[in-house]
C-alpha cells in the first residue's frame, strides 16, 4: 500500500461533524497543566489528532478546514 492509498484510506474513514476540546490531566495525577493537548475528533469521537495546548488556535483551523473540505465533497 502506497502512501497515498493510505492516505486515501484514512480520509475515507472520516466523518463530518469535526470537532476540538481541551484535554487537561486530572489533577489527582499530579502532571503540570502544561501537558494538556487539543484532542481533534470526528463525529464517532474517534481522535484523529493532538496537538500542544499552546496551539488551540491550529487545532480550530484544522478543525475548520476538515468541516470546509467534507461540505465541498458532499458527505
Amino acid at each position: 500500500m502506497t502512501k497515498v492509498d493510505l492516505d486515501a484510506a484514512v480520509m475515507a474513514r472520516l466523518r463530518a461533524p469535526f470537532g476540538c476540546e481541551l484535554i487537561t490531566p486530572s489533577p489527582g495525577l499530579g502532571l503540570p497543566q502544561k501537558d494538556a493537548r487539543w484532542r481533534i475528533y470526528d463525529v464517532n469521537d474517534d481522535a484523529i489528532a493532538s496537538v500542544s495546548s499552546r496551539e488551540g488556535g491550529y487545532a480550530r483551523l484544522i478543525v475548520q478546514a476538515l468541516n470546509e473540505h467534507f461540505e465541498r465533497k458532499g458527505r
